[in-house]
């Protein structure tokens, strides 16, 4: 790497803590030496904070689609866990230098990560790679950016909008300051619509978004007999409203603004 490279690093594996709640990878062969489990497990912490200085980078993202389970054998461990540390800084070099990693999890201390039963794609690498793409954006320099904002704290909110996954994603370690990762052209944003009571949605004849403004455009049908609507809109429009129609019932109304990352609208 070269002088303010920016390093992305995406891992995937099994995840463990130990009571100082850092977050350890299991290595492939973990299993080789019972006796001493730990030598393979990869710090993630210690990479997270020594690999900015190391390689002066101009910025660190780290995704890590893992469990962090708590294990009884790492909680006993005298003096801790250190694992695998393949990356070296001293502390003057990580005190001088301006640079600290953005780093997510995809599970919080003592969480479990999860994925399709039948497989696919785990659930937070999906959440990921969609505010990569399309959502997970801010407005910043004269266009749509990804920023570590966005990423820090809004892969929960766009796998729920998306398709109703539950992950529960963590911080392990946070940038001084709000980044940006890439441009995105033509971001899309997730929207999920629910009713209350949940039977105003089947009862309906037709689901619509609308724009609000004086020229009024439909944006949107709903097609599908799912119980929560869900669907992508363009940023080209922000202020918008979701029409209900009854067959004997008056026509309801809500409106609702288009922000990044994800939408949630219940109309009761």
């Amino acid at each position: 790497a070269r002088e303010n490279d920016v390093l992305f690093l995406y891992c995937s594996s099994h995840g463990l803590a130990e009571r100082d709640m850092r977050c350890f990878l299991v290595c492939e062969n973990y299993n080789e030496r019972p006796a001493n489990k730990a030598r393979y497990l990869l710090n993630i912490g210690s990479i997270a904070a020594a690999l900015p200085a190391a390689k002066r980078a101009g910025a660190v993202w780290i995704f890590v689609d893992a469990c962090q389970e708590v294990l009884e054998e790492l909680v006993r461990t005298v003096g801790g866990v250190r694992g695998i540390e393949p990356v070296q800084a001293d502390l003057d070099q990580i005190t001088t230098w301006p640079v600290r990693s953005i780093a997510v999890g995809a599970a919080s201390f003592g969480q479990f990560a999860y994925a399709p039963a039948v497989g696919g794609v785990a659930y937070f690498t999906e959440a990921l790679l969609h505010g990569l793409e399309h959502c997970c954006v801010e407005a910043q320099a004269g266009g749509w950016h990804i920023t570590t904002k966005q990423l820090l704290f809004s892969l929960d909110d766009v796998a729920f909008a998306r398709n109703a996954r539950a992950i529960r994603s963590a911080v392990l370690s946070s940038p001084s300051g709000n980044q940006r990762l890439m441009r995105v052209e033509n971001p899309r944003i997730p929207v999920a619509i629910s009713t209350r009571p949940e039977a105003m949605m089947a009862s309906a004849q037709q689901v619509d978004i609308w724009t609000r403004h004086n020229d009024r455009t439909a944006l949107a049908t709903k097609t599908d007999t799912a119980g929560i609507w869900r669907c992508e809109l363009s940023l080209d429009e922000r202020q918008l409203e979701v029409r209900f129609d009854f067959a004997q019932q008056p026509q309801k109304l809500l409106p609702f603004d288009l922000d990044p990352p994800s939408v949630r609208v219940e109309v009761t």
